[in-house]
């Protein structure tokens, strides 16, 4: 379909523009389709959900002691909790529970709304939210039935263990986005050859596409600099667990940047596929 014979109603025309060239515009109109079909990742890093002041439990996640013989100083958290503000304690225990909940129910939402995550780290994903889940549903139970603040402070520390925040929601995220920014670089790989074609064909009628070919090398290179960015992201998100988050933060931080590179990338790419489409346009017509 795409061979490099010269389209029989071309001919060269002044200013460096090609007349009648059917092909040549037909090839013009699928390097419009490879600008057009690279996707940026442009929500891949929105910012991790914290919970707010009013959502933070008194109960401490610490295991702290809450009083001490020797006089050490109590965690301001642990002493919020006595026998005279013991139900205002446990209402924010089962608020900052709902919290986690939802947001969970929320991540579970983006997953299956992710149309460029591979099946496998779908179900990853899938998985890891169901045990989440799974934990905190344990817990509901254990802050209802609490009449001590020891046992809401196990409650709640039980729940900071599930790690929704800095496990779960980042995980689920980043691994949407690095699924996202691969699927624009397999798109442009792909595509890529189709757009060299556009530039032959305009250049085999005599036409001037240095403008085309150096947006190309440059489009080109940028693409191939975000699969480099991308690879190894999902793996390395997608094994931090919640039961050892000792490394989550610098697994995570390595990860966003890595994908932000690629989202700089992947923008640059589409900007001089443009450029190309643009040069083109004006050598045919």
């Amino acid at each position: 379909m795409f061979g490099r014979t010269r389209p029989r109603s071309a001919q060269p025309a002044t200013g460096g523009k090609v007349t009648g060239s059917r092909r040549g515009r037909r090839l013009i109109a699928l390097a419009v389709t490879v600008a057009a079909a690279i996707a940026v990742p442009a929500t891949a890093f929105a910012a991790v959900p914290q919970l707010t002041s009013s959502t933070s439990s008194p109960s401490s996640s610490s295991t702290s002691p809450s009083s001490s013989s020797s006089g050490a100083a109590v965690p301001k958290r642990a002493r919020s909790c006595s026998v005279a503000t013991f139900s205002t304690a446990q209402r924010r225990v089962e608020a900052r529970l709902a919290v986690r909940t939802a947001v969970l129910g929320v991540l579970q939402a983006e997953i299956g709304a992710a149309t460029s995550l591979t099946s496998s780290d779908r179900a990853a994903l899938d998985a890891a939210v169901s045990t989440a889940s799974s934990a905190l549903s344990k817990v509901s139970p254990t802050v209802s039935a609490a009449t001590t603040c020891a046992q809401l402070r196990a409650a709640d520390q039980a729940m900071a263990q599930v790690r929704t925040y800095r496990v779960v929601a980042p995980k689920v995220r980043l691994t949407i986005a690095a699924d996202r920014a691969s699927a624009s670089e397999a798109l442009a790989a792909k595509l890529e050859p189709f757009a060299q074609q556009a530039i032959d064909a305009v250049a085999s009628t005599g036409a001037n596409v240095d403008g085309a070919r150096s947006s190309y090398a440059t489009a080109t290179a940028d693409v191939t600099s975000a699969v480099a960015a991308t690879n190894g992201v999902v793996s390395s998100v997608l094994a931090v667990s919640s039961s050892g988050t000792s490394d989550a933060n610098t697994v995570f931080s390595q990860a966003r940047s890595d994908l932000k590179t690629a989202d700089h990338d992947l923008t640059s790419a589409r900007r001089h596929l443009r450029l190309l489409v643009d040069h083109l346009s004006h050598r045919v017509h």
